[in-house]
């Protein structure tokens, strides 16, 4: 629940810090996605 496209980004980028090593797959599917998921109309 980010308050702008920044405070997104910056969300989005820990959690791929966060989980990227243990959840390989499932972030990267997600991350192929990050404009989509960040669109403005999703904020």
């Amino acid at each position: 629940m980010a308050e702008g496209r920044v405070d997104a980004e910056q969300v989005f980028d820990d959690f791929e810090e966060r989980f990227g090593a243990k959840y390989p797959k499932a972030v990267a599917c997600l991350s192929k996605d990050r404009d989509a998921l960040l669109a403005s109309g999703s904020l």
